[in-house]
C-alpha cells in the first residue's frame, strides 16, 4: 500500500466508521468498514495518531476492553 492509499483509507475510516469510541486525552477511535482497520485520531500530537489493523475476531475484545 502506497503512502497515498494509507492516507486514503485512513480518511474513509475516519468518514465512514463502522463504529467510533471517544478515548481519553480527547483521543478517538475509529472502527473501518472492514471490521479490521482502527485508527486512532490524536490531535495533540504531531503525527495525528495510528493507524493498524486487528484480526476480526479480536477487534470486540479490544475495542471494548483496552482502547480507554
Amino acid at each position: 500500500m502506497s503512502a497515498s492509499d494509507l492516507e486514503a483509507h485512513v480518511n474513509d475510516v475516519m468518514e465512514n466508521p463502522l463504529r467510533t469510541k471517544d478515548l481519553n486525552n480527547n483521543r478517538k477511535a475509529y472502527l473501518g468498514q472492514d471490521g479490521e482497520t482502527i485508527v486512532i485520531h490524536d490531535p495533540m500530537h504531531d503525527d495525528g495518531g495510528t493507524v493498524f489493523r486487528r484480526a476480526a475476531d479480536r477487534v470486540d475484545e479490544y475495542w471494548n476492553n483496552e482502547l480507554n
